[in-house]
C-alpha cells in the first residue's frame, strides 16, 4: 500500500534528546518516550518507529497515529512545504502484530540511515539546480542603468559560483549513487553519503540565499518562490545530521581527531 501511494508513512527516528523507547512488561512490551521533528507526523496514516529497549537493542514498530496513548501535535518549523510534528508515547501497550522486527543490527539502521541521507542529498542538489537557472533566467530578463543585470561582472560571478557548488553537489551524488549500488562495508557507503550531504547541503544553502540576493527586491517578498528554496534549504540542512556532524562522521572514519 505504501508503494502504491494508497497509504502514507513517516519515520519516527531516535535523536540525541529524545526517543522511543521499549520496556518489558508482563503482557509483552510498552512504549514510552517522545520524538521530534517527525516529518508529516500530523497527516501520515503510519508510524514506522525506530525503538530502544536496550543501548545496543534496537526494534522496528508500525503504529497508526490514532492509537490510543499516541499525542500529535505541530511543531514550528523554518520550512512551510515540510511540516514537522512532536509526538508523545504514553505507555501503551505494544500488540505482536505492531512490532515488525527486533532487536535489529546496528548496521542496518546505519545503512538505512546512508541511504536515506543520499536520498536528501540529491533533494538539494535539484533544489540548488533550480536557483541557479531560474536566477540566469532573471538576470538575462531583468535590465538596469539599460543593460541585463547579467552583464554585470559582479553578478556574473555569483552566477559561476553558483554553478560551482550545483556542479561538485552533483558530483558527490553520482559518487555516492555508484558507492550505494557496489559498496557492502557500511564504513565506505557512510563516508560517501556523508560528503554528498556536505557539498549539497553547503550548494543548496549557498544557492538558495544568492538567489534571493540577486533577484532584488521581489526575491524578499512572498510573492516569489524564492524565499521557500531558502527556507528548505536551510531546514533541509538539520535533517539525518547536519553538515557538521557529517563532517565529523567523516573524520571519524579517516582516523582525523580533534
Amino acid at each position: 500500500p505504501i508503494a502504491h501511494g494508497e497509504l502514507s508513512a513517516t519515520a519516527v527516528l531516535p535523536a540525541r534528546s529524545n526517543s522511543a523507547t521499549l520496556t518489558r512488561s508482563p503482557n509483552g512490551w510498552r512504549l514510552g518516550g517522545n520524538a521530534a521533528c517527525v516529518p508529516f507526523g500530523q497527516s501520515a496514516d503510519l508510524l514506522l518507529i525506530v525503538a530502544r529497549h536496550e543501548p545496543d537493542q534496537t526494534y522496528l514498530l508500525a503504529m497508526r497515529p490514532g492509537t490510543q496513548g499516541i499525542q500529535v501535535a505541530h511543531q514550528p518549523n523554518l520550512d512551510p512545504t515540510r511540516p514537522f510534528a512532536r509526538i508523545q508515547f504514553d505507555d501503551i501497550e505494544i500488540n505482536a502484530h505492531q512490532l515488525l522486527a527486533g532487536p535489529v543490527p546496528a548496521s542496518h539502521f546505519a545503512r538505512a540511515h546512508a541511504i536515506a541521507s543520499f536520498y536528501l542529498a540529491c533533494e538539494q542538489t535539484g533544489g540548488a539546480a533550480y536557483c541557479l537557472d531560474s536566477t540566469v533566467e532573471y538576470a538575462k530578463l531583468r535590465v538596469q542603468f539599460g543593460r541585463p543585470i547579467g552583464s554585470f561582472q559582479a553578478v556574473k560571478h555569483i552566477l559561476a559560483d553558483m554553478m560551482l557548488h550545483v556542479e561538485a553537489a552533483r558530483s558527490a551524488i553520482s559518487h555516492a549513487a555508484a558507492t550505494l549500488d557496489h559498496a557492502h562495508d557500511i564504513t565506505i557507503l557512510q563516508q560517501a553519503t556523508s560528503s554528498a550531504r556536505i557539498y549539497c547541503s553547503d550548494a543548496f544553502t549557498y544557492c538558495a540565499g544568492n538567489a534571493i540576493q540577486l533577484h532584488g527586491g521581489i526575491g524578499y517578498s512572498w510573492d516569489h518562490p524564492a524565499h521557500l528554496y531558502f527556507k528548505r534549504a536551510r531546514a533541509s540542512a538539520t535533517c539525518l545530521g547536519t553538515p557538521a556532524q557529517h563532517r565529523d562522521l567523516m573524520a571519524q572514519h579517516l582516523g582525523i581527531h580533534a
